[in-house]
């Protein structure tokens, strides 16, 4: 399997076990309580995108705030005691740190989306066709 797909997917699975322990966590410890993990749920969902979305230096970007994330949500994890549930998330955020670091290493060297999805580029610019001397009108 291709190394992008991989990333992408990884970094679905985290925030969905972010998501998920969150979820768990704040049912667990009642309502008026959360871990506070799903922001960085969002953050890896987002990050899975912006993987796709991005080309070289952009995938860098992308790749230090998924590992930055990443070692957010393992504190946050870490930080609950009385759930078992913190360490899916503990994982997730692993997993997360992991996936981040791949992409801004490797994430560079990695195919970018089509050119057929760019703005079409004119070939002949009329304001260059008056400039010879051409009428556009005729």
């Amino acid at each position: 399997m291709r190394p992008l797909p991989i990333a992408v997917v990884a970094c679905a699975l985290a925030g969905a076990g972010l998501l998920l322990a969150d979820a768990r966590i704040g049912a667990d410890a009642g309502a008026a309580r959360s871990a506070a993990l799903a922001p960085w749920g969002v953050v890896a969902l987002a990050g899975a995108v912006a993987t796709l979305a991005t080309r070289r230096w952009g995938r860098v970007v992308v790749g230090v705030a998924l590992v930055g994330a990443g070692i957010a949500a393992v504190a946050g994890a870490l930080s609950w005691d009385s759930s078992p549930w913190r360490w899916l998330a503990a994982a997730a955020g692993v997993l997360l740190a992991a996936t981040g670091a791949f992409v801004a290493v490797r994430g560079p060297s990695w195919t970018s989306m089509a050119a057929r999805y760019d703005a079409p580029q004119r070939r002949d610019d009329p304001w260059a066709a008056l400039d010879r001397g051409e009428d556009p009108t005729a």
